[in-house]
């Protein structure tokens, strides 16, 4: 099982690297455009004085309109190459981007279209190495323009664009044959841990009864419950099944936040204990029930959590252009997942269990998750103003409900147990 676990989870860790890159592509972030801002998973920008590249030249003065400028990014050694960058021209240092860029070497840099206008922008096609870049860039009026540039090395070391200073001189500009050196390589390491609480279980529920049938309840809803197809073991079923539950209810809010990459490892445990939870309480089902529903139910879980698995190993660059449709995906599937494993349990409880305060206990557990899902929710997108407040409470929700989720699974796998024996049996 471990072998199984540490194959999906490694195997999954190789997607990124198989099929994404970091293409500069913005349009799905606008904002971008105008803070140039670079996001690696909260990493706080390198020393201004520290950048090791430069942009030549730092400003213009435009005196004759259809002048046409050769704006270079150079990296002052060879050996300490850039791999991704975005280069705007500004009148201001919170002003709009201004002017129009021309590629003169497409392979290595790509036009960046910011608020509906073509080339507003230059950003790096994909994320090889690169010494030098350069583009030509023709102003709108006559002014004064400078060339801002945010450069990235690496996930860890990148620098944030120059300030526009007044006192800023003139350097000459720059046209040359461009050159770059590109050498495909790949570097993102991410590792944390996350341990969702496992389960115990329990055995068959067996009650007395003078009745013909298998057991009686005056009046009760389980006079429809069928003992009988329910063999010995079974119950470890559902005790995994809560386990997948889980898993998916603690990986589901962190959603809400998939450009931190730390969100996205929760979300990689979480989907690959689904999938080994759910696969597990499947092959259950299939030896020790005869509930052809919850063997259907079961077996969709298990598919939908491999899907998820799939998915969330396949996410790229929180900047990437298919990052968001990729997250509207992993959502559906586990939205979805969670309605079928919720589906599955309650089917198992009213076949084979014989207490109605099971049922009680799970329908209470879906409503707090609602609730707090519901208070995460708002919690996250409250008004800009509010970041440090919004912050505070998003975290005290996800502790209560990490904490309630807890509760609620050992109470539930407490009273499985708890009916198997005839402790409990109304």
């Amino acid at each position: 099982m471990y072998t199984v676990l540490l194959f999906i989870y490694l195997g999954g860790t190789a997607l990124p690297f198989v099929k994404c890159f970091s293409d500069g592509n913005f349009d799905a972030n606008q904002d971008v455009c105008q803070s140039m801002a670079v996001d690696h998973d909260g990493q706080p920008s390198q020393d201004p004085a520290s950048n090791p590249f430069t942009v030549d030249p730092d400003y213009v003065d435009i005196t004759v309109l259809g002048t046409v400028v050769t704006v270079s990014l150079t990296a002052n050694s060879v050996g300490r190459p850039f791999r991704g960058f975005m280069l705007e021209a500004r009148k201001t240092n919170d002003g709009p981007p201004e002017g129009v860029f021309s590629l003169l070497d497409s392979t290595i840099s790509r036009l960046q279209s910011c608020n509906g206008a073509a080339g507003r922008a230059v950003t790096q096609i994909n994320n090889q190495e690169k010494t030098v870049v350069r583009v030509s860039w023709s102003a709108p009026n006559t002014a004064r323009y400078f060339f801002r540039a945010t450069f990235v090395e690496n996930m860890d070391s990148f620098w944030a664009k120059k300030d526009i200073s007044p006192t800023t001189t003139t350097t000459p500009t720059t046209t040359t044959t461009p050159t770059t050196t590109t050498t495909p390589t790949t570097t993102t390491t991410s590792t944390t841990t996350t341990t969702p609480p496992t389960s115990t279980t329990s055995k068959t529920s067996t009650t007395t009864s003078t009745s013909s049938a298998p057991f009686t309840t005056k009046g009760s809803f389980f006079d429809k419950s069928d003992l009988s197809v329910c063999k010995p073991g079974s119950d470890w079923s559902l005790v995994l099944l809560l386990a997948t539950y889980l898993s998916l209810v603690e990986g589901f809010p962190f959603l809400m936040k998939h450009r931190k990459q730390r969100n996205v490892v929760v979300m990689q445990v979480s989907s690959v204990l689904s999938l080994l939870f759910s696969l597990v309480a499947f092959i259950i089902s299939l030896i020790l029930t005869e509930l052809v529903a919850a063997k259907v139910l079961t077996g969709l879980a298990v598919f939908l959590s491999l899907c998820q698995v799939i998915v969330i190993f396949s996410f790229c660059g929180p900047s990437h252009e298919l990052r968001r449709p990729l997250c509207w995906a992993f959502g559906l599937l586990a939205f979805a997942n969670i309605c079928l494993t919720t589906a599955a349990i309650f089917v198992g409880f009213v076949k084979c269990k014989i207490c109605l305060w099971l049922l009680i206990v799970m329908a209470a557990y879906l409503a707090f998750d609602l609730l707090f899902y519901m208070l995460c929710l708002i919690f996250t997108f409250k008004k800009p103003g509010q970041i440090s407040q919004r912050i505070s409470f998003r975290s005290v929700c996800l502790v209560i409900l990490t904490l309630g989720n807890i509760a609620f699974t050992v109470a539930l796998t407490t009273g499985i147990f708890l009916c198997n024996y005839g402790t409990i049996t109304t």
